[in-house]
């Protein structure tokens, strides 16, 4: 899939003026010219915000469909089931305006909104409520409040708009987006939540005041509600599916499933998984990232591990992933596909405009985004056998969900999460290939070695694996503290390495001392205390107190992982500031692609048009992109099996200089090139 962005805006709500569908036919020609294969509609976001003017969009969608298939081309509906914008005054309805735009925030008024109904049901009934106040959830950031999935009466409605939706408009696929808990620990209260925690677990939720339940790790009631909420959200998307025909493209929008923060909005793509197929990642912010504070600029190795954890859950299901990134230029369009073709995903590009707090007459000139997206979809096109791969991984890097949901230790932004991401960039960067894994396998067959990064919580079945696997001829690499405590978090009366006589050194606190406060996300987190060295518990099973977030560490997980790998058909000598990722082609020709995206970059921005614009959010209008401290010459060996070295430059006009001797390839590149793929062929 090769998609963008399909906008609707204020002007689309004229139809069915006539200039309107001019622009539609022009849009979906540019399109096809680009070689995009799919649109995404975005705007009219808040669904239910639109409801008075359903006919309208839903004939629009239609016309827009109609001509993209004319074209051969598709189109996947984008909308959030549960979120609507609602405002009480002059400085609140502003603020929807401004911060809200690509919504095309069509809202009503909160005493407009008390009247609306919808398959026998007012709106207001459906509302989350926060568990701290017993009044409806308020978002901020979006003036908005979310519906709650757990109410029948929601659902059984949205699942009839669904119907409408399908009936009314040809889409050849569907965007689900929000069902989560975007206010965090503090929803939902409302009574169906606490129905629902009653019968699966026999809980009655507390009140907000009850300390020996809210952020107690050690209470297994505690854990069971955050259980309850991340289950919510796939048992939400069933219901979605069940209405969908057979095999229908369905995905839901997911910035993320591996960090801290997931466990405060239940989000997990597992869940999604259950009955979407389709895998989405949401690139939040800019890519790659620009110096700005006021915007949000993950490095390009943090969008890898994120992809990298949803590629696992995909490789579970055998689903395929796309991953969303923005920008407004081809400079940007062409890194974000490229960090997606890094992990075999298809890309969606998407441009943001009016997330920029400038008026339309001042954004009118950027780019369309099929336009911003052309030469690397184009590329992609015309070279489809550097895309039909799998990793090519020996390496895995154990996530471990245990330790993530149920411990203090793995619900801080400095506990277990960091670790894994660290563990992930550093190998990124390396010269060798990890991918993640999801389970601890039993024999090599699919890794030869595993990491696992401050994995303080085993399960009896994967310490029983572990023992296998090791007895199998895998190798593992542990790091922090590991497996104190069991798979529910509870302190383990016989911990692992107590078998090979070490006692790991950890206090992990008990809770936080203001749960509701939030300030304990962000605190640092404990670490090992014992003599930071490798200890040799077998020949082939390590582990180092050290975590691998802490400053200084002695770990060297590269050195002392490789020697435990084979012979990969192409192995990185040199490439200083490179994140590497190795494949194998799906086809009979026994290929194997390297892809090579350099870690930093030179950004440059619209300076005039930023100095104008009335807000910060989340973006830059970033104009110009250059590889940062990347070397311009990269040696690899060549193992003796393979032969046909070929260098391919997706975004430049000039060539590499490729040097071949016996069984060392260095390849000299030019000065701007930021991203290359190199293959070799089995002999």
């Amino acid at each position: 899939m090769r998609a963008v962005s399909w906008w609707i805006v204020w002007d689309d709500l004229k139809w069915p003026d006539d200039d309107v569908y001019d622009k539609i036919k022009r849009r979906a020609d540019l399109m096809k010219a680009s070689n995009t294969d799919t649109a995404v509609i975005f705007g009219a976001h808040f669904r239910w915000d639109f409801m008075p003017i359903w006919d309208c969009l839903h004939d629009l969608m239609a016309t827009i469909a109609d001509e993209l298939h004319q074209r051969d081309l598709k189109l996947i509906d984008h909308h959030s089931s549960v979120l609507v914008h609602r405002y009480s005054n002059r400085k609140e309805m502003r603020n929807v305006k401004m911060h809200s735009g690509p919504h095309l925030p069509f809202s009503p008024s909160y005493q407009a909104a008390a009247s609306w109904e919808f398959n026998g049901h007012k709106l207001d009934d459906w509302r989350m409520i926060d568990v701290t106040t017993g009044k409806p959830v308020y978002l901020p950031a979006y003036t908005a409040e979310e519906f709650c999935f757990n109410n029948p009466d929601f659902t059984r409605s949205y699942l009839e708009y669904v119907k409408l939706l399908l009936k009314e408009t040809k889409i050849d696929g569907l965007m689900c987006d929000d069902a989560i808990f975007f206010s965090g620990y503090s929803s939902c209260g409302c009574k169906h939540c606490k129905d629902k925690f009653q019968k699966l677990y026999g809980h009655e939720l507390p009140e907000a005041a009850e300390s020996s339940f809210w952020g107690n790790w050690k209470n297994p009631a505690w854990k069971n509600w955050l259980q309850m909420r991340y289950q919510s959200n796939g048992d939400f998307l069933s219901l979605v599916k069940s209405v969908l025909p057979e095999d229908f493209p369905l995905m839901s929008c997911c910035s993320g499933s591996s960090n801290a923060g997931y466990n405060c909005t239940g989000q997990d793509v597992r869940q999604f998984n259950r009955s979407c197929n389709m895998v989405h990642l949401e690139m939040c912010g800019n890519t790659p990232p620009f110096n700005d504070p006021g915007t949000s600029n993950p490095p390009v190795s943090h969008r890898l591990v994120s992809a990298s954890h949803h590629l696992a859950a995909a490789m579970q299901k055998n689903l395929p992933c796309v991953g969303q990134g923005y920008g407004f230029t081809e400079a940007g369009a062409n890194i974000i596909w490229a960090a997606n073709k890094m992990l075999g995903a298809n890309c969606w590009f998407s441009t943001l405009k009016a997330r920029l707090g400038l008026p339309v007459s001042k954004i009118s000139h950027l780019p369309d985004d099929a336009e911003a997206a052309a030469k690397a979809f184009t590329f992609e096109k015309e070279h489809p056998e550097l895309f039909k791969s799998s990793i090519n991984s020996e390496l895995g890097v154990y996530f471990s969900y245990n330790t993530r949901n149920n411990s203090f230790f793995g619900s801080t932004e400095h506990g277990y999460a960091h670790d894994y991401f660290d563990t992930l960039e550093h190998f990124f960067s390396s010269g060798l290939t990890p991918r993640t894994i999801l389970e601890i396998p039993t024999d090599i067959n699919s890794c030869r070695a595993i990491i696992l990064p401050s994995a303080l919580c085993l399960s009896d079945i994967e310490r029983e694996n572990i023992g296998k696997y090791i007895a199998n001829g895998g190798t593992i690499f542990a790091t922090g503290p590991f497996g104190l405590y069991d798979g529910n978090g509870d302190a383990s009366p016989s911990p692992l390495l107590s078998e090979y006589g070490i006692n790991i050194d950890f206090t992990e606190p008990q809770k936080p001392t203001d749960f509701w406060g939030k300030k304990w996300l962000f605190e640092e987190s404990a670490s090992c205390k014992n003599q930071k060295q490798w200890y040799e518990l077998t020949s082939n099973f390590f582990w180092h107190p050290a975590r691998i977030q802490e400053k200084n560490n002695t770990l060297t997980l590269s050195e002392k992982v490789r020697p435990f790998l084979g012979n990969p058909p192409l192995e990185i000598v040199n490439a200083e500031g490179w994140l590497s990722l190795l494949h194998s082609s799906s086809d009979a020709s026994r290929t194997c692609i390297m892809h090579m995206l350099s870690a930093e970059y030179e950004v440059e921005a619209d300076q005039k048009l930023e100095a104008q614009r009335k807000h910060r959010s989340r973006v830059n209008l970033i104009t110009g992109v250059k590889p940062l401290n990347a070397s311009r010459k990269v040696d690899f060996s060549l193992n003796a099996k393979f032969k046909e070295i070929k260098v391919f430059m997706p975004f430049e006009n000039s060539e590499a200089r490729v040097l071949e001797e016996k069984d060392t390839v260095t390849i000299y590149l030019p000065e701007n090139c930021s991203y290359f793929i190199v293959t070799a062929k089995d002999k």
